[in-house]
C-alpha cells in the first residue's frame, strides 16, 4: 500500500548554553516551546490541506504525525526559536511512499512565536514542497502516570488492519503484542506539567518488527484517527523511532 502526504515527527530541541561577562548583554530566554501541537500543512499545488498533531518535550524528543499515518522527525529548534536542516519521514507501518521506501527527508526550517503557541514552516524535496503550521493546544486529561490498565489500539495510517493490544502496569512499564507477530515491552515516563509523556519499547520476534525505539506520547479524549467510531474516552497517540523505522499509534483504555 503507498502512504500518502507528506510527512512529520519527533523534533530534538536544543538547550540553552552560555552566560555573559563583562558588558556582555545576558542571552535571551528560550522560547518554550514544549506540549501538544495541532496544524496543518499544504503540499504546493494540492487543493486542501492536511492535518497534522504531534507532541513536543523541550530538550527531548517531539513528534508530528499527518492524518494519513506518516511519522516526522524534525532538526533541533534552537533557543531563538528558528530551526533548518533535514526532516526525516516514516511511512505508516507496513506501508511504503511513492518512492517504494519506508524512509525520505526533506529539508526544512521554521521559526516559533515568542511564546511558543506557533510554529510556522516551509519543507522541500525533488518534486515536492509546502508549508506548515502547528499551533499548541493545551490538553487537560491529568496524570497518566495513574492509568494503569489494559489499552486496544492500531498503527496509525494502516487502516486499522493492524491491531496492537498493551497492558500498562502501575510502575509505568507496558507489555503487549501486535497484528505483525511482534512481541511489545517498554515503559513511560510522564512529563509533570505538559500531559506528556517520553516512550522507550522494544518490538521483536519478526523481520518486520521495529526493534528497539524511542518516541513520546500525549493523552487526549478525542478518537483522531476515527478508528474507534469517534467515542469519547482516554486515548493515547504515541510516535516512536530508530534510524531505520518508525511508526505512530492509537491506544483506548478499555
Amino acid at each position: 500500500m503507498k502512504s500518502r502526504g507528506f510527512i512529520l515527527s519527533l523534533v530534538l530541541l536544543s538547550g540553552c548554553g552560555g552566560g555573559s561577562s563583562g558588558n556582555t548583554a545576558p542571552p535571551p530566554p528560550p522560547v518554550p516551546v514544549q506540549g501538544i501541537y495541532f496544524g496543518q500543512y499544504t503540499v504546493s499545488g494540492a487543493s486542501s490541506p492536511v492535518n497534522v498533531y504531534g507532541a513536543i518535550d523541550s530538550g527531548g524528543f517531539a513528534y508530528f504525525t499527518d492524518e494519513y499515518g506518516v511519522l516526522y522527525v524534525l532538526p533541533a529548534i534552537t533557543d531563538t526559536g528558528s530551526l533548518s536542516g533535514t526532516m526525516t519521514a516514516y511511512a505508516p507501518a507496513g506501508q511504503t511512499f511513492s518512492t517504494g521506501q519506508s524512509i525520505t527527508t526533506f529539508q526544512v526550517s521554521a521559526n516559533t512565536s515568542s511564546d511558543g503557541v506557533f510554529i510556522n514552516g516551509s519543507f522541500s524535496q525533488t518534486g515536492e514542497s509546502g508549508t506548515f503550521q502547528l499551533n499548541y493546544e493545551p490538553l487537560t486529561i491529568s496524570n497518566v502516570t495513574a492509568s494503569a490498565g489494559t489499552y486496544q489500539g492500531f498503527y496509525w495510517g494502516n487502516g486499522g488492519n493492524t491491531a496492537i493490544s498493551l497492558t500498562l502496569n502501575p510502575n509505568n512499564t507496558f507489555s503487549g503484542t501486535d497484528g505483525f507477530g511482534c512481541h511489545i515491552s517498554g515503559a513511560i515516563t510522564p512529563i509533570p506539567g505538559y500531559n506528556l509523556f517520553t516512550v522507550t519499547a522494544d518490538s521483536t520476534g519478526q523481520p518486520v518488527c521495529a526493534g528497539s525505539v524511542s518516541g513520546l506520547g500525549f493523552a487526549g479524549t478525542t478518537d483522531l484517527t476515527g478508528q474507534f467510531g469517534g467515542v469519547q474516552g482516554v486515548y493515547f497517540y504515541v510516535g516512536a523511532s530508530n534510524t531505520s523505522a518508525g511508526f505512530t499509534a492509537e491506544f483506548k483504555a478499555q
